[in-house]
């Protein structure tokens, strides 16, 4: 599942349908502003199993995977090939297409364990 933020702060609400929404807690969030050097690009990727969030960052065609965890990013790690294609995380795991830069090979899918 891919999200998309619009707004900087996420906001946790509870809807009455009896009466008007109340906001219960809100959480700044700064990763997009993290590093010159890696640029942000912009859909967040939902483990759906393990229901955790992340956000991907390119370095020079490598994504830097990074867990949002309370609002901070943990440190991330970069995947092993470089310009690869419909990025997917499950069960703590990034599945991805790739096929060597330049080359003539098929597209195969890859997949690599997120570190803990």
């Amino acid at each position: 599942m891919i999200l998309s933020i619009c707004s900087i702060i996420i906001r946790i609400i509870f809807i009455d349908y009896n009466s008007a929404i109340e906001l219960l807690d809100s959480i700044p969030i700064t990763y997009h502003l993290k590093s010159k050097n890696e640029k942000w690009s912009q859909p967040l990727i939902q483990d759906e199993k393990e229901k955790d969030i992340f956000v991907l960052f390119n370095s020079g065609g490598f994504y830097i995977i990074k867990k949002i965890d309370n609002g901070k990013v943990n440190k991330g790690f970069k995947l092993t090939n470089r310009y690869v294609e419909n990025i997917k995380i499950y069960d703590g795991y990034v599945y991805y297409v790739y096929r060597p830069y330049e080359s003539i090979q098929k597209k195969f899918i890859y997949k690599e364990k997120i570190p803990r």
